[in-house]
Parts: C-alpha cells; sequence; structure tokens
C-alpha cells in the first residue's frame, strides 16, 4: 500500500525546517509530474536564507528562475574568484551555473582578465579558464585583444571570435601584424595569429 505524501508542509514550521525540505519536495514533485508545485516553491525559496549556492543549484536543476536569479544576484564584488573556484559548492554547479556567477561578479567588479587567466595557469585552475573565456567572448572587450588573448593563453573560442570581429571591423593581416601590442607578444603567440589569420581571411 502506498503512503501518502505530503508535498505542502505544515508552514507552522521553522521557515529552516519548510527550506530544508524543499529539495526533497521537488525530487517528489518531478517524479510524479506535478509541476505546479514549482512555482509556489520558486518564490518561495527566492526569499528564504537558503544558502546562494543552493539557490543557483536548485534554480539550475529544477529550471525555477526566481530562485536561480535571485541565488546569482546575491554574489557581490567583493566575492573573489579564485576562492571560489575551490569551493566545493561552486565546483558541483553545472557551466550555465558558473558563467551565470561570474558574468555577474565581473560585470560588479571589472577585473583583469588577463590576470585571472595567469592566475588560472599558475595555479592549475584549468577548470576556470572555459567560464572566464565566455565571458570574455560576450563582453564588449576589443577584437585585438580577444585575438591577443584567445592566442597567449590558448582560448581557441574567444580566439576566433575575435577574428571574426575583426575581418567585420575591416582590419588586414598586414595592419594586424605592424601592431606594437601584436609585436610585445611571445614568437609562437604571434605565429599562431598569423597562420590562423591567413587561413581565416
Amino acid at each position: 500500500m502506498l503512503k501518502s505524501v505530503n508535498l505542502f508542509p505544515d508552514c507552522s514550521h521553522s521557515l529552516w525546517g519548510a527550506v530544508g525540505n524543499a529539495e526533497r519536495i521537488l525530487e517528489l514533485a518531478d517524479r510524479f509530474l506535478l509541476p505546479t508545485v514549482k512555482f509556489p516553491l520558486d518564490f518561495f525559496l527566492a526569499n528564504s536564507d537558503m544558502n546562494r549556492y543552493d539557490k543557483v543549484r536548485i534554480g539550475d536543476k529544477y529550471e525555477m528562475k526566481q530562485v536561480f536569479d535571485q541565488g546569482v544576484s546575491e554574489f557581490t564584488e567583493d566575492d573573489r574568484f579564485f576562492y571560489m573556484s575551490t569551493a566545493q559548492k561552486y565546483c558541483s554547479l553545472s557551466d550555465k551555473a558558473k558563467v551565470a556567477i561570474l558574468s555577474r561578479i565581473l560585470r560588479l567588479k571589472p577585473y583583469d582578465y588577463e590576470k585571472l587567466l595567469e592566475y588560472a595557469d599558475r595555479f592549475m585552475l584549468q577548470g576556470a579558464k572555459p567560464h572566464i573565456e565566455l565571458v570574455l567572448i560576450a563582453s564588449n572587450t576589443s577584437s585585438l585583444s580577444k585575438i591577443w588573448i584567445g592566442a597567449k593563453y590558448g582560448l581557441d573560442d574567444l580566439l576566433d571570435n575575435g577574428m571574426f570581429l575583426a575581418k567585420t571591423e575591416g582590419w588586414t593581416l598586414k595592419e594586424v601584424i605592424r601592431l606594437g601590442d601584436f609585436n610585445k607578444l611571445p614568437e609562437t603567440t604571434q605565429l599562431k595569429i598569423t597562420i590562423k589569420m591567413i587561413n581565416y581571411w
């Protein structure tokens, strides 16, 4: 005989108790195809004192926009990316969630992207680089800067994005290789850019 399941726990219990039960309720709602349960929980969790990482994770996992967006919005310019990137709660998030958080922090407090990438290489945090790359691709960083950074740090999608923008803006190979910034790059990076541009153009 199946036991009945109370999907809506008594609200007279403590707030923490209700928040603590939320993920279990969502699991049951998914299992028994009860999508209408998500809407009130989305609003409730978004306004709860749940940990911001859990808000983002649950919002992402169960496709609940309010709690996801609220969790992301609770990250501030005071957050330090390289402390976060080694935290278990951050590492367990999906790529979509990581990019949303990183984009939020970078919008609030512009970083030296090259310095971030340099640290990622130095401390062997290779998992951080794809997320920085996605933020850079979506940013208004100049086409040439995208090319320099993409080539230097092995970010091929960023390099391709920079190439596309540079071609759209009317840059020629001859103009690019005459630039002072180009000549400051390591020779191997210059060669990579030159070959890529020859093939791209």
